[in-house]
């Protein structure tokens, strides 16, 4: 999945609201994706236990 411009530029806000730290682009862009993968996992794992 690719994450939009703004959707990165709204990560990098978030994230430096909540941890006083800036991150380039490029690593917000990585964190993100990441953080979409991770929740598509749990949401597998949580319609497979229902």
């Amino acid at each position: 999945m690719k994450l939009s411009k703004e959707a990165i530029q709204e990560f990098q806000l978030i994230y430096s609201n909540k941890f006083g730290e800036n991150i380039e682009y490029e690593e917000a862009e990585e964190m993100g994706t990441n953080l979409i993968h991770l929740f598509q996992i749990l949401m597998k794992i949580d319609l497979n236990l229902k």
